[in-house]
């Protein structure tokens, strides 16, 4: 009975050590019901943004999106055909091998699950198909995580009253 005491306490303190794990999950953001109207002042209307799901080991040949892990993209290749899609490219452009050495190392530093920046592109549509239909499309699409327009950088402004210039009060002395 000791035996069996000991066995069972041993197998538990294993699976607490496995789920607790070194490094703690990624949060997800749940896929959305509603896409929102997106504006042409904030976003580039035919530019989106796709981020596919961990572990797809997903990649870009010749505009059609293939998978090192053997999930099934005909759906989203099949997207890419129905709302002309076209000049897909990795959204980060250093190589595949660099950027999961960054990825090892920050997570190996803080503890957490990140990212995987090899599995974001972006691709340019048909700017007379409507934004939003194209990204409900993707997120409704399993191997997706999330897709978004690419925003605009937006310039910083002063507010009124005009902020003051004190540049030529500067020095080294005071």
């Amino acid at each position: 009975m000791r035996k069996l005491l000991s066995a069972l306490a041993f197998i538990v303190c294993l699976i607490i050590i496995t789920v607790d794990g070194s490094a703690k999950g990624r949060w997800i953001t749940p896929k959305p019901d509603l896409i929102p109207s997106y504006n042409k002042e904030s976003f580039f209307l035919d530019r989106i943004t796709i981020k596919f799901i961990e572990g797809s080991g997903v990649f870009l040949t010749q505009n059609k999106f293939e998978s090192r892990s053997g999930l099934d993209m005909s759906s989203i290749n099949e997207l890419v055909g129905r709302f002309n899609m076209h000049s897909g490219r990795k959204l980060f452009s250093q190589r595949r091998n660099y950027i999961d050495e960054l990825r090892r190392n920050g997570m190996s530093k803080t503890g957490k699950e990140l990212a995987d920046l090899n599995l974001y592109f972006i691709v340019t549509i048909d700017s007379t198909k409507l934004c939003s239909d194209i990204i409900k499309a993707l997120i409704n699409c399993p191997v997706v995580e999330t897709a978004y327009p690419k925003s605009k950088i937006c310039l910083p402004f002063d507010i009124e009253p005009e902020t003051a210039l004190f540049s030529g009060d500067q020095g080294y002395l005071y």
